[in-house]
């Protein structure tokens, strides 16, 4: 399908380009006619009747042009219409008919014109204009956290409104001054207030030059940045609200500056007269913080009304009091009666700026309530703390819908139809007093219901086709439950485009299996990924991407291996190698060129033997003065004249010293010490596959060796000075420009020789401070006299803590898929340990929705896994110890459809066919009891494996149509809030919540590790998982014989209930603001959940700035620092919520670059080249001129400086394009680059779209 316009070849592409750049609409509308080439018998032009600068009318109507003279049906029988509206024909004159739709067009959308049934068939589409209106603003509305210097920025629909002062308000008012870029207005303000709700009004009576007018008003609002005191800082650590039991005193945890260690607290304890009233106030605040997006800390509820029963002075109590970081209390005197109380805490003597005020929401009952939401549906269970038993007979009520508990304490309710974001509450009515709580509800998931209600599996011939090609499609459809009527008709759509309203289609039926196929013609369509789907009634059962786009097939088949997988950098690498045509013949006497990287860099040429076979000698150059081993990459292209290059790669192991030399930094009370272990390589354990990576020399590790060692310990100061500041605007800030100066000097020098391979450097006095940092240089030589050289850098002192917080989780041990009518064990793990104390557990089973529910005694349980569980479910509840109610994290149990395997054999009638030969292929298909399976639908497919060397497939309809996972959003309460009254900011070891270990280990590559199975057929590997928190794909290979061969998936995750997510950048340009966001998630943390975050930034020369801040689930809070000097920071971050602590460790580094920037020039060769570089290497890029404003614009996006998510992805783009170019890294001149590897989906705003920037 093409897309025609009238223009001269090179000028169409410009043109097009232009338009769409400056009017961001679509071209179509502009080029309203076009004569098509086709059959008699057809439409060739089509034109719009009614069009205005900013597309056709809505009630347009369309001249369609026909190359021959036919009646009205067969009009309607050469062309399709998209929208699918019911429209007249009325012929005009000759050929030529005039289309009138029945009803209006949308605005803003496309009609499109597509030729049915020809060769090549056309298309023409027109784009609606669009009616006048704000199509977005930043900040976007509802927004919180804004910068005070942001810009206010409301885009139009028309490019030409000459003015919007006169239209533009903001409250409260604020002096400034306006810009227009395209259809966007800028108000620029002088200066916006720190946590302060700006409301704006775009007003309705605002023109286009065209005399149209918005109509309505457009109103948005948002909330500024809070200023929080860095040293004076009071607030409530965790939830505003919590429940104690009558026999427990209740306490309230605060974070507090070290100043309120001595500060007195006034409190006042104040009682709500009826359980309605302290629901309404928790109302007021919930209302507070989303209708007026204001910040949880700043709400206080009034007083009047409320009856206080208690005034007294008291002081905060904290294990350390230096530990600022680390929980404080505020204890009650005594304990309370049944009731609902607000507890009002004021330091009326602090020091500082501000007073500190916090008050907290007490509810004091003898219920133990716990609640999860999933789906529309939530499951509360209610226990007495005073008798440990289930509480049958009471009412429990959400907003309004009601259902009484049975003799286990659960109730359901169906709460479909209620708003999520509005505040929500419940209610648990029995002979006392009511128990109240706020609740947080999950979102009703639509998103999953055909997964779960089909088994669905869509597989194409190929994944790339060419852009003349056409795609074979085959695919099952088949109700799980075995008794719904299956899909008998659908759709195959292939969705060509944006702008290209109209997919190619094709009908197709679907038999009893459920199985359906069809072919789709991809004539005309230009290179890219295109997704292909199955549709009926507006619903997509399946779907799958291709790839259309030139290529030629590769001719032969090259392997390449070394002799040895390691190697000395002294000794001869011998690579060998052999070449073929796919189907076994050798490619004997063809060049070759070898790729010899490892700093040689340079091609070697060779030619094969008549059997194919060849071989070079690789060198390695050695320019370090490390012993570390790195990779000798290779790769070995055709050197002759080809329709396809065919190709190979591989990589080796290179040890540049003999010796190695590892250190370890300890903190001392005397100082720093730096332990030095020497010790021989030895290689020859190295087995093919083996992946050597930092911690994992073990194996290598020889003998220790006594040698001379030196360490050198290098004092590093930074200076910065400030010349002047220039505003962004792109990213919408005043910046600081900065100008820095490095001075670096020897302040000490030690030495000695190793004792058994081992020596120690203590009382290294030397701490880092606010002007300097300090390194230490171990060195010493191998046997062979090279120079050893390993960097140490010295940090800040840690400090270990203890803590009494428990989580709980299910798990079950057997790390295994499971089988319908298999028995599984689930145990409670109490901080991943056997729970030893008895109790009871409620366990619930999810899907996409709540399920069947049971409550147990004891600490463990069966589960019997069924058909319905299909593919997999989580298993998710709470645990009861007499006392207190427990949230227990989820364990996944999965489907393992190998019971459902079918085994197919596929003989043809001889091994080998001369061209044009008929082949008979006998197909068996049988169970995995070797009976015959009746009834299979059977696909077969025959390609070329030479396209598959162009993009590989692997079918695997078994292991697709189990593998669509569900992934349960749930959100829980506990009435129970845990409280760590050890001192720590981190809990204990084990257990989901995490540990007193900080994540600072963040690798691509957990482990590569290779073993031999014993006789019984089995192995054991032991490795260990970075710090990514993040699912785990283990795949396991097993081969024997070269002939018996399999392989296998799991997944695993690097999880935990509760984490912190750090964002910040990795680079930044000294007098920058120092600044990262933060937020926590974790299947235990509930959406209200408040979540405290402390933060301490290790400056390089050793000092540090702390910061304290709260916020909801998984909102984000900004951290500022301010400025900086130059060099390498470590940013610590612990989070803390109710569902347990993480803390998270990131490095950056802050440069001086602000007048050295990478420079790239682009020179014809004919004209001579004058190259004047400040700084060296200078990289040399040679190619084909028609390719030099591909290359330059690839070159300026890649280096795109900004953190817009349209910059972001551009960059992301560029640079993986520029990387598959030059095959390997970026060049050289890209140092300094952002590097920008963007994830799926990692842009995406989960309420759809993309955000400029977070607060967008």
């Amino acid at each position: 399908m093409l897309n025609k316009i009238i223009m001269n070849k090179k000028l169409s592409i410009i043109v097009a380009l232009i338009v769409v750049a400056a009017t961001g609409l679509a071209v179509y509308y502009y080029i309203t006619a076009f004569r098509a080439n086709s059959a008699s018998g057809t439409v060739v032009e089509v034109c719009a009747l009614n069009t205005t600068g900013h597309g056709v009318k809505i009630d347009t109507g369309f001249v369609l042009k026909c190359s021959d003279p036919i009646n009205e049906q067969a009009v309607r029988n050469s062309i399709a219409v998209t929208p699918a509206i019911n429209y007249t024909l009325k012929h005009q004159s000759g050929n030529q008919y005039i289309l009138k739709f029945d009803k209006k067009l949308k605005s803003d959308s496309i009609v499109s014109f597509k030729q049915i049934d020809t060769v090549k068939p056309y298309s023409w589409a027109f784009q609606t204009e669009n009616v006048f209106r704000v199509t977005q603003t930043l900040p976007a509305d509802k927004s919180k956290m804004v910068p005070v210097n942001t810009g206010i920025e409301i885009s139009l629909s028309y490019l030409d409104v000459a003015d919007i002062q006169n239209s533009f308000k903001i409250e409260p008012a604020v002096a400034g001054k306006y810009e227009k870029h395209g259809k966007t207005w800028v108000f620029v303000p002088d200066g916006l207030q720190p946590n302060t709700l700006y409301k704006v009004t775009v007003d309705k009576g605002m023109k286009s030059s065209g005399d149209e007018i918005l109509g309505e008003d457009y109103t948005f609002s948002f909330r500024t940045n809070d200023t929080l005191p860095k040293d004076n800082y009071l607030y409530i650590s965790g939830e505003a609200a919590e429940t104690f039991a009558p026999d427990v005193t209740p306490i309230i945890e605060v974070r507090a500056s070290e100043h309120y260690n001595e500060a007195d607290l006034r409190v006042r304890v104040l009682k709500f007269s009826d359980a309605g009233s302290y629901l309404n106030a928790l109302k007021a605040r919930h209302d507070y913080i989303n209708d007026q997006l204001g910040y949880q800390n700043n709400y206080f509820a009034s007083l009047e009304g409320v009856e206080q029963i208690g005034d007294f002075t008291t002081r905060i109590k904290r294990e350390n009091p230096q530990q600022t970081w680390s929980p404080a209390f505020i204890v009650l005197p005594d304990k309370l009666p049944e009731g609902h109380y607000l507890i009002d805490v004021a330091a009326d003597n602090t020091a500082g700026d501000s007073k500190g005020h916090v008050q907290k929401f007490v509810q004091i009952h003898p219920y133990a309530v716990y609640a999860m939401s999933v789906d529309g549906s939530e499951l509360v269970w209610v226990n007495d703390t005073g008798n440990s038993s289930p509480v049958a007979g009471v009412q429990a009520d959400i907003n309004g819908i009601s259902s009484t508990t049975a003799a286990d304490g659960t109730a359901r309710i169906d709460t479909p139809e209620l708003d999520t974001d509005s505040f929500n509450s419940l209610t648990v009515t029995g002979a006392g007093l009511p128990f109240v709580a706020e609740l947080s509800l999950a979102k009703p998931d639509d998103s999953r219901r055909v997964d779960e209600q089909y088994y669905t599996y869509i597989y194409t011939d190929r994944q790339k086709y060419q852009p003349i090609d056409t795609v074979s499609i085959w695919g099952i459809v088949l109700p799980k439950d075995g008794k719904s009527n299956p899909l008998r008709e659908a759709e195959l759509q292939l969705n060509v485009g944006a702008y290209d309203k109209t997919p190619q289609r094709t009908m197709v039926s679907l038999d009893d299996s459920g199985a359906f196929s069809g072919k789709i013609a991809i004539s005309g369509l230009a290179s890219g990924h295109y997704n292909l789907k199955l549709v009926a009634d507006n619903i997509t059962y399946c779907s799958t991407n291709v790839v259309v786009g030139q290529y030629v097939k590769p001719s032969y088949i090259i392997e390449a291996s070394t002799d040895k997988p390691a190697y000395f950098t002294w000794e001869p690498i011998n690579l060998t190698g052999r070449a073929s045509f796919f189907d076994g013949t050798p490619a004997g006497n063809m060049p070759f060129d070898i790729y010899n990287g490892g700093g040689v860099d340079k091609n070697l040429r060779v030619d094969s033997n008549e059997n194919g076979k060849f071989q070079s000698s690789l060198k390695f150059k050695d320019t370090k003065s490390s012993w570390l081993p790195e990779s000798l990459y290779y790769s070995i292209n055709t050197a002759g004249a080809e329709d396809a290059k065919s190709s190979t790669s591989g990589s080796v192991l290179v040890f540049p010293r003999d010796t190695m030399v590892q250190t370890t930094l300890q903190d001392n009370p005397e100082g720093f010490s730096i332990k030095v272990n020497t010790n021989r390589i030895d290689i020859s354990s190295v087995k093919s596959g083996d992946n050597i990576y930092t911690d994992n020399y073990e194996h290598i590790k020889g003998a220790g060796v006594d040698i001379p060692v030196t360490v050198k310990i290098f004092e590093v100061t930074w200076n910065k000075i400030q010349e002047g500041t220039y505003y962004d605007y792109i990213n919408k800030v005043t910046i600081p420009r900065y100008r820095y100066e490095k001075s670096e000097k020897q302040v000490d020098n030690r030495s000695g020789i190793t004792q058994n391979g081992s020596l120690l450097f203590d009382r290294l006095s030397y701490s880092n401070t606010s002007e300097h940092y300090y390194y230490a240089l171990v060195e010493c030589t191998d046997a062979r006299g090279s120079n050893i050289s390993e960097r140490v850098d010295f940090y800040g002192n840690m400090y270990p803590s203890q803590s009494g917080i428990k989580y709980y989780q299910f798990s079950h041990q057997e790390s295994k898929r499971f089988s319908s009518g298999d028995t599984v064990n689930i145990k409670l793990l109490e901080n991943s340990q056997p729970a030893l104390n008895q109790g009871r557990l409620l366990y619930a089973v999810v899907q996409n929705s709540l399920g069947d529910y049971k409550t147990s005694e004891g600490i463990s349980f069966n589960y019997n896994f069924n058909r319905a569980d299909i593919p997999n479910i989580a298993i998710i509840g709470a645990y009861f110890d007499g006392k207190n109610v427990f949230p227990v994290a989820r364990d996944f149990l999965a489907y393992d459809p190998g019971e459902m395997q079918l085994t197919v054999a596929a003989v043809p009638n001889q091994d080998s066919f001369t061209p044009g030969s008929e082949v008979h292929l006998d197909i068996t298909v049988t169970d995995r009891n070797q009976k015959p399976a009746a009834g299979a639908a059977v696909c077969v497919s025959v390609v070329d494996e030479a396209a598959f060397a162009v993009a590989d497939q692997n079918a695997d309809p078994l292991g697709e149509i189990y593998s669509r996972y569900f992934y349960p959003q749930v959100t829980t309460y506990a009435s129970y809030v845990q409280h760590d009254f050890s001192g720590s900011s981190v809990p204990e070891g084990g257990g989901e919540g995490g540990s007193e270990y900080i994540r600072k280990n963040f690798l691509d590559n957990a482990a590569f590790l290779t073993a031999t199975t014993g006789k019984q057929g089995q192995a054991s590997l032991t490795f260990k998982l970075p710090d990514n928190l993040t699912a785990w794909r283990i795949t396991t290979l097993a081969a024997v014989n070269g002939v018996y061969a399999g392989n296998s998936r799991v997944d695993i995750k690097t999880t935990q209930p509760f984490f912190a997510d750090l964002l910040i950048n990795k680079v930044f340009i000294k007098g920058d603001n120092l600044a990262a966001a933060v937020r926590g998630f974790g299947t235990a943390l509930n959406s209200s959940d408040g979540v405290g975050f402390n933060a301490v930034l290790r400056y390089p020369d050793g000092t540090k700035k702390d910061f304290a801040g709260t916020g909801k689930a998984q909102g984000y809070v900004n951290m500022g620092f301010g400025t900086g000097p130059e060099g390498d920071y470590t940013l610590t971050v612990t989070a803390k919520s109710a569902a347990g602590t993480d803390s998270i460790e990131k490095s950056f580094r802050v440069v001086g670059s602000a007048q050295e920037i990478p420079v790239i020039k682009t020179f014809s060769l004919a004209d001579g080249i004058d190259i004047n570089a400040l700084r060296s290497p200078v990289t040399l890029v040679f190619f084909d001129q028609s390719r030099s404003l591909y290359n330059e614009c690839l070159q300026s996006l890649a280096s795109g400086y900004g953190v817009r998510a349209d910059i972001r992805a551009s960059r992301a783009v560029a640079q993986k394009l520029l990387k598959e170019l030059y095959g390997k890294a970026l060049p050289n001149y890209f140092y300094g680059t952002q590097n920008e590897e963007l994830q799926p989906g990692s842009l995406q705003d989960y309420t759809g779209g993309v955000k400029l920037f977070d607060y967008g």
